[in-house]
């Protein structure tokens, strides 16, 4: 599989059948770019965020993982790190929850690879390639 880093085409945003995060005057800022895989169609958007700057708390980001035809609902927390001793960058995704529907639930396994294949790639800001090494960590039984 090969997720990439692109923008949203416009043409493409009317398909989303999920709730996406809207701003006073109509604007959704999440829906700019996304992590895809064209050929499978597999794509990771990123709908939400509460918390985090402003408001004093830590940052809760929702994603949705379209897979196999569905939309596998992601909460995540994103970390900067400093830089490690030998000057790396590493950023890590904590992932709090996932729903995975009931129709593609055999598939969990791959699922959970995609998920980590996909926010590898998207880093921070759909950025993944700045960072030496994109952790990330599930904070649930799997």
């Amino acid at each position: 599989m090969a997720f990439k880093n692109e923008l949203i085409p416009d043409e493409q945003k009317d398909r989303f059948n999920f709730p996406v995060q809207v701003l006073y005057g109509g604007s959704k800022p999440t829906l700019y770019k996304w992590v895809i895989d064209q050929e499978n169609d597999f794509y990771l958007v990123k709908a939400s965020t509460e918390g985090g700057g402003y408001d004093g708390t830590v940052e809760q980001n929702t994603f949705y993982l379209h897979a196999y035809n569905e939309d596998i609902y992601i909460k995540a927390t994103p970390w900067s790190l400093p830089l490690t001793p030998e000057g790396e960058r590493i950023f890590r995704w904590e992932v709090t929850k996932i729903n995975i529907p009931s129709s593609i639930a055999s598939k969990r396994e791959c699922i959970i690879s995609l998920i980590k294949e996909a926010f590898s790639v998207m880093g921070l800001r759909c950025n993944g390639a700045s960072y030496d090494r994109v952790d990330i960590e599930f904070r649930f039984e799997l």
